[in-house]
C-alpha cells in the first residue's frame, strides 16, 4: 500500500514538473529580438559611454543591425564586465558585447554573431620599464592587472598563473591608472581597447608598449544558449549584408 502510494506521489510530482516546465521551454522557444536585454561595458573604443550617450564600434554595428532587422533601438545596459558575463550564463534573454570568442565560452552553450572587430590581447608595460617576456612564465616575475573575467584574465589563469598573482579590477579605468602609476608593471587586456583607455585618461600612448601578445582573437556578440538560433541567424545575415557599413565604423574608431 505505502509503495503504491509512494509511486503514484512519484507520478504526480513529474507529471507537475512537466506541466510546469513546458510554457517556460515554449515561452523562449518564442522569444523576439525586441525581448533581448544587451549589455556592454566601459571598454573603447569598442563600446563606452560619451556625453551620456553609448557609443563605439559594437553600439554603432548594432544600431546598423536593428534598422537591417526592421527593429527600432532597443537600450543597451553598461555594466561591470564580470556581472554581465554572469548575467550572460543565468538570464536567458541576455546578449552581451564586445565578448571574446573561446573554446571555454563555446563549451558554456554560448551563440555567436560577429566578428565585430579582431582583438590582440597583450600583456602592456611601460616604455620605460624596458620589460621583456618570452614566455608566460617570465610575466610571473613582474606584477600582472587584470580585469575580473575578463579574456586576458582568463588566458592567464589559463596558461597557470594563480588568480592570487593577478591584481584584479571591475574595469577598464582603474587597470590602465595602476600601470601607469607603477602599481602594476603588466596590463592583461586587448590592444585596442587599452590605447583606447589611456587616451580617454589622456595619457602618452608613446609611453607604452606591448611586453607580450597573449592571443589573437575577435571579439563577438555573445547570445544566452536559450535564444533561439533563428534571432542568431538573423543578427549574422545582418553583419554579412553590412559589411561595407560596418569596415567604415571600424575606420572611425581605429
Amino acid at each position: 500500500m505505502i509503495k503504491a502510494i509512494l509511486v503514484r506521489t512519484i507520478f504526480i510530482i513529474s507529471f507537475s514538473s512537466i506541466f510546469f516546465i513546458a510554457p517556460s521551454q515554449q515561452a523562449w522557444a518564442e522569444i523576439e529580438l525586441k525581448d533581448l536585454q544587451f549589455i556592454t561595458e566601459e571598454n573603447p573604443p569598442s563600446n563606452f559611454k560619451k556625453n551620456g550617450k553609448i557609443s563605439g564600434i559594437a553600439p554603432e554595428l548594432l544600431s546598423l543591425i536593428w534598422q537591417e532587422l526592421g527593429q527600432k533601438n532597443l537600450s543597451i545596459e553598461i555594466l561591470p564586465w564580470a556581472r554581465g558575463y554572469l548575467y550572460l550564463q543565468t538570464k536567458p534573454g541576455t546578449v552581451l558585447f564586445s565578448t571574446t570568442k573561446t573554446e571555454k565560452r563555446d563549451a558554456l552553450g554560448f551563440k555567436w554573431a560577429g566578428p565585430i572587430k579582431t582583438n590582440k590581447v597583450v600583456l602592456l608595460a611601460r616604455r620605460a620599464s624596458k620589460i621583456r617576456i618570452k614566455t608566460i612564465e617570465d610575466a610571473r616575475n613582474y606584477r600582472i592587472g587584470s580585469i575580473i573575467k575578463d579574456i586576458g584574465e582568463h588566458l592567464l589563469l589559463n596558461a597557470g598563473v594563480p588568480k592570487t598573482e593577478l591584481l584584479r579590477v571591475s574595469s577598464m579605468k582603474p587597470l590602465v591608472r595602476m600601470l601607469k602609476r607603477d602599481r602594476i608593471q603588466l596590463a592583461a587586456k586587448g590592444w585596442d581597447n587599452l590605447m583606447g583607455a589611456l587616451k580617454d585618461e589622456n595619457y602618452n600612448l608613446d609611453e607604452f608598449e606591448v611586453a607580450y601578445v597573449l592571443k589573437n582573437s575577435h571579439q563577438y556578440f555573445a547570445f544566452n544558449k536559450e535564444i533561439p538560433d533563428h534571432i542568431v541567424a538573423q543578427f549574422q545575415k545582418a553583419i554579412d549584408k553590412l559589411k561595407t557599413r560596418h569596415l567604415a565604423i571600424l575606420a572611425k574608431f581605429l
